[in-house]
């Protein structure tokens, strides 16, 4: 947290109580090296939104492209699946004597 807040606060290191805020969700939304994942995940399931607002998509064609790549990539992962459900696996491995 002392890093981070080295980084935001201004040369006289004053102003360090309206950072800690935007330092809290940043610690917040990393994965942790133990857990694998974000507190925020942990607890909530979800990394929320940072106070950002949500901008109108002003490109519809940029949606329908994202759509398409989403069941593309998702048609993929099955097909990964069901591949390695078909690999042969062996059953009774004899070592060589």
């Amino acid at each position: 947290m002392e890093n981070l807040l080295r980084i935001f606060c201004n040369h006289q290191q004053n102003d360090w109580a309206e950072w800690l805020p935007i330092v809290q969700y940043i610690i917040n939304s990393r994965p942790s090296s133990t857990a694998k994942k974000a507190p925020y995940e942990l607890w909530m399931g979800y990394i929320p939104l940072a106070h950002q607002v949500k901008e109108v998509d002003k490109a519809p064609a940029l949606l329908q492209w994202k759509e398409e790549l989403t069941k593309a990539r998702e048609a993929v992962q099955k097909a990964i699946i069901n591949a390695q459900n078909t690999w042969v696996k062996p059953t009774n491995y004899q070592p060589y004597q």
